[in-house]
């Protein structure tokens, strides 16, 4: 992966940007506040539920067939997984999430798959 390449995932992820890095803990404040979450040992385990029953069935899925669509400019491809994703957020707190900077920008999951692909046979932008 090329420097830039890493750099743009890095910001991605960064808690600098408002959707990035750890800007959103699925509720996790909300099971600490409750006294459902109460140990570190909980806290893992409820960050590993996130990981393998949201992630993995949603966001991961998404990036799996985002970036070969990025890399060939299939748009239409692109546009059915960013309506997809849109479709799928039951809250408009869960959607806000989602979102990246402006309306008709690709979701966070299709922004990250943009910036994950291997730049060597990149297609144009969204």
């Amino acid at each position: 992966m090329r420097d830039a390449s890493l750099l743009q995932l890095m910001w991605l992820a960064s808690p600098a940007l408002s959707i990035g890095g750890f800007s959103y803990s699925e509720c996790l404040e909300a099971a600490v506040d409750s006294g459902r979450v109460t140990t570190e040992l909980q806290a893992g385990a409820w960050l590993a539920d996130q990981l393998h029953l949201n992630l993995a069935r949603a966001d991961l899925a998404v990036l799996a067939q985002a970036v070969p669509a990025w890399q060939t400019g299939d748009h239409n491809r692109i546009a059915e997984l960013n309506a997809w994703v849109l479709q799928t957020r039951e809250s408009s707190e869960l959607r806000a999430q989602t979102e990246t900077l402006a309306a008709l920008q690709p979701t966070y999951p299709l922004a990250f798959a943009l910036a994950a692909r291997p730049a060597h046979r990149c297609a144009s932008a969204y």
